[in-house]
């Protein structure tokens, strides 16, 4: 099973022409469709129903982070029907009252969520959780203790059998608090980074509009539990010419049941 995650960048860039969301939508298209399962950031409600048409084997969960409705950014989950079952799904928000929609109480003046779901392999009968998340790109505050509540609601989850993927883009880098946080215990989560070709000094996520991942700024991640078989990892570049599909690149995970 093919997982990815990827911000797509708001459709906010009208002016030049190679930023347009048609455009980028349409490069991007054949890879998120091979996706299984796909975390998206930054979603507006007219790229959300784009995603939905293109990715039609696919349905999806995911509400609006501002009053949790159909309005404004989403991270939503995509998930393959002939594959999977979805059992329950729900979202909080990375503050002290994660149950108010739109609450920012941690120094972060956007509000920041997670759409998580638990689905079920139709073919094994597996159960496995898919948490979504975009961390605040300004408060280190934030991030720190979005972390915590992360791990928090992970750790707590009503099947605590079923494996984990933690997926988005975290805003930060590996080796920073947030991420010391999440893999402190590497029977919890481990980084698929671990079963990476990448290079070191080829490994960045955010691209700045150019095609290129030289550079050091891996900051999404998809993090997973260790009892799941992962086969490899990779930042995909999806470009053509010197035109990138958005400002971030995707990260997949080939995964197999253990």
């Amino acid at each position: 099973m093919r997982l990815m995650t990827y911000n797509i960048r708001c459709a906010i860039d009208r002016r030049k022409k190679h930023r347009q969301w048609p455009k980028r939508l349409e490069l991007m298209a054949d890879q998120i469709q091979q996706a299984s399962i796909a975390g998206f950031q930054e979603v507006l409600p007219n790229q959300l129903d784009d995603l939905k048409k293109v990715m039609r084997n696919h349905r999806y969960v995911g509400v609006g982070r501002s009053l949790g409705d159909h309005d404004g950014e989403h991270v939503p989950i995509f998930y393959e029907t002939k594959r999977w079952q979805k059992v329950e799904s729900g979202h909080f928000w990375l503050s002290a009252t994660p149950d108010i929609p739109g609450s920012t109480t941690w120094g972060n003046r956007i509000p920041r969520m997670c759409t998580w779901l638990r689905l079920i392999d139709r073919s094994s009968r597996r159960g496995l959780y898919v948490f979504n998340t975009h961390l605040d790109h300004l408060s280190w505050k934030s991030r720190r203790l979005s972390a915590q509540l992360l791990l928090a609601t992970i750790q707590n989850r009503p099947s605590p059998g079923d494996p984990v993927v933690l997926m988005g883009d975290f805003n930060c880098r590996p080796g920073s608090t947030p991420l010391k946080t999440l893999l402190r215990d590497k029977r919890q989560l481990i980084d698929s980074f671990s079963k990476s070709s990448e290079l070191p000094n080829a490994s960045s996520t955010y691209n700045g509009w150019r095609p290129s991942k030289k550079g050091r700024r891996r900051i999404d991640f998809i993090l997973l539990s260790p009892s799941l078989k992962l086969r490899n990892s990779q930042i995909l570049c999806i470009s053509r010419g010197s035109t990138v599909a958005s400002d971030h690149h995707p990260v997949v995970a080939d995964l197999d049941w253990a």
